[in-house]
């Protein structure tokens, strides 16, 4: 093992790895040259040979910290993210565990399952541990920290970490990019727009910086000086997404033929040339332009790229919206329901990665009591939804019905939001919450009927905010106004948009298919004997 040691400081790893497979005939009872094989392997993306020699050190040590903490890295690598936290919540409580590489290595997994209060005590401990000489840089931890209250949308805190970094090193382009990423999910695009402009300064070749500027741009009708820093983003990294954004650019400035061409390069340079966002786009610019010949082979290359999706398991590159939409004329709507269900069930699987689990108590109607209804969306403002959804509130028997409004994107002042929070009798700004608290706090109220307003639009697909409605804060879920098809998702019971031979149930036992949502949604909530009895204890 001295041998080998010195070959690992001398960099000359096959003789190093000559050197253990000898220790290890010499003496097959130490953990050590398994240890060391496994992190060559492991540093290699031998992932297979890693852990097999890393079970050879199990059996020698199942105690060794050393081994529970390569196992928990080897499991992070493998996306085994509950099996990486508890090897390294194991190997850290062994004597030589608490170390500052440990603590930021546990709060990297912790943020990777979203338990993001778990991330910031750990990269705090690991802050705490660190000195010059930990062979750590402390910008890194700060990064993490950064990183984490972003995720948890405590955007000040993020800030204050972010700045700490740069007062520390002016020139750290990737702390200036962070910096700038959060301010834009803080709702500050124009900040963020300044600071990614210094990142790109202090480091030219960041690609994601001009990709990010780019969608900014764009999100301000700034078609033309987008173009120009997305023109930069696919020559430093010539990826689909990148092809993308520059595709919707040339789009929003009128150039159809070029966006057109750019959307087949996306899908040109993408893995198995399959990229569902770009052949959604070229198909919305091929019906602008009248390419019928053209749209008839992306329709089918679109239907057969879902087809694949769908069959070999994967999430769908194509919304339920932007297959409604795009391709509704074109093909068989049940591949819409298939879609559909496959979106709810990657929002079930996310609760699941995320270590949570969907509510299974509620509150009990008690006899007299008014019935909770909630309503909750990002379209509470000046938005379709906002403006649709006026003069609802009002129209509530507030002696019977007690109505909490959750909004999921705030605007600032707008008419339309005025009104809406003049005539709720409780309106929650929920937009700096994470779904997971949000579902809590909707939960706790003891809401007993949940009107979801965004459906598979608007912040229930680009926020992923439909999660808030897969983790089940309300005993009975109803899909209403904003998604027109079925949301195939287990954890919505009732439409008041859909018809029933499509997949979501009756709007309310007793009453025929035909019958217009509005004329339903109004007996639904005048006939409170209806749904009772679906709002009893499990």
């Amino acid at each position: 093992m001295e041998a080998a040691s010195q070959l690992a400081a001398l960099k000359r790893r096959g003789e190093e790895r000559t050197c253990l497979h000898r220790a290890t005939q010499l003496s097959n009872r130490h953990p050590d040259p398994f240890i060391r094989l496994a992190e060559i392997s492991l540093s290699e993306g031998n992932l297979p040979a890693a852990r097999q020699e890393l079970e050879r050190a199990r059996e020698l040590s199942p105690s060794s910290s050393k081994m529970l903490l390569l196992s928990a890295a080897i499991f992070y690598s493998v996306g085994d993210m509950q099996r990486s936290v508890a090897e390294y919540e194991a190997g850290m409580l062994q004597p030589d565990g608490w170390t500052i590489h440990n603590f930021n290595n546990v709060g990297i997994s912790y943020a990777a399952l979203g338990q993001h209060a778990s991330a910031v005590r750990s990269y705090k401990c690991a802050l705490r541990l660190w000195t010059p000489e930990s062979g750590m840089a402390k910008t890194s931890i700060l990064l993490n920290l950064g990183n984490s209250f972003v995720d948890m949308r405590r955007f000040s805190e993020a800030f204050k970490f972010y700045r700490r970094i740069l007062r520390i090193e002016p020139s750290y382009a990737i702390a200036h990019y962070s910096l700038a990423r959060a301010m834009d999910r803080s709702g500050d695009p124009f900040g963020a727009l300044s600071v990614y402009t210094q990142a790109t300064m202090v480091d030219p070749q960041l690609p994601h910086a001009y990709s990010n500027m780019g969608v900014i741009l764009l999100n301000q009708n700034r078609a033309e000086e987008a173009v120009k820093v997305l023109e930069v983003a696919v020559r430093l990294r010539p990826t689909s997404a990148e092809f993308d954004n520059l595709g919707d650019a040339y789009g929003d400035s009128a150039r159809y033929e070029d966006a057109i061409d750019t959307y087949q390069q996306a899908i040109i340079v993408s893995p198995n040339r399959i990229y569902p966002k770009s052949y959604y786009s070229q198909l919305h610019y091929l019906i602008h332009t009248c390419n019928f010949e053209r749209l008839r082979e992306a329709c089918r290359n679109l239907e057969n790229t879902l087809n694949w999706e769908l069959q070999t398991g994967q999430e769908t590159g194509m919304t339920p919206v932007e297959a409604l939409v795009l391709i509704g004329t074109y093909t068989d709507h049940s591949l819409f329901l298939r879609i559909a269900r496959n979106f709810a069930l990657r929002s079930l699987a996310r609760v699941q990665q995320a270590g949570r689990a969907p509510f299974t108590k509620y509150a009990r109607l008690k006899a007299g009591s008014r019935l909770k209804i909630g309503y909750i969306s990002g379209g509470f403002r000046h938005h379709p939804d906002g403006k649709n959804m006026q003069g609802v509130f009002e129209r509530h028997d507030r002696s019977r019905f007690e109505i909490f409004c959750f909004s999921l994107k705030r605007d600032h002042g707008t008419a339309v939001q005025e009104k809406l929070q003049a005539t709720c009798e409780h309106f929650m700004d929920y937009t700096d919450l994470d779904n997971y608290e949000a579902a809590s706090r909707i939960n706790k109220l003891g809401i007993h009927i949940l009107f979801d307003v965004n459906g598979y639009t608007g912040e229930g697909v680009r926020q992923q905010r439909n999660i808030i409605l897969a983790l089940s804060p309300a005993k009975l879920q109803v899909n209403f106004l904003a998604w027109v098809a079925s949301s195939g998702a287990s954890f919505i019971q009732v439409s008041c948009a859909a018809r029933d031979d499509v997949g979501d149930a009756v709007v309310v036992p007793g009453l025929r298919q035909d019958r217009q949502p509005s004329r339903v949604y109004t007996r639904l909530l005048r006939e409170t004997a209806l749904v009772a009895p679906l709002l009893l204890p499990l």
